[in-house]
């Protein structure tokens, strides 16, 4: 988790939510890793996402959901987001 998060911040990732099951505190023998990542990038939502994979380069099986600033805010009130923000863990906020 640590090096996904350092190599985000190369990125110029401006936040990095952990949530789902590693947080929630019931992850199985099929649980990844689930990250919300907030990306001010002009690349459209697959482009960005297919780099953010390229570039992070996940070890595990992982979930990367990458959302643009405003992306981020116009899905703030939608229950996703919201539970991400209440129960995930910020592991790196600019």
């Amino acid at each position: 988790m640590e090096r996904l998060t350092k190599d985000a911040r190369a990125l110029g990732v401006q936040r990095v939510i952990l949530f789902g099951s590693l947080v929630w505190g019931n992850p199985g023998l099929t649980s990844d890793i689930d990250l919300m990542l907030i990306w001010d990038t002009p690349l459209g939502f697959l482009e960005r996402t297919a780099e953010a994979y390229r570039r992070l380069q996940p070890q595990v099986a992982a979930d990367l959901f990458v959302y643009t600033p405003d992306e981020f805010r116009r899905m703030a009130h939608t229950p996703f987001v919201r539970r991400a923000l209440a129960e995930g863990r910020v592991l790196h906020a600019a």
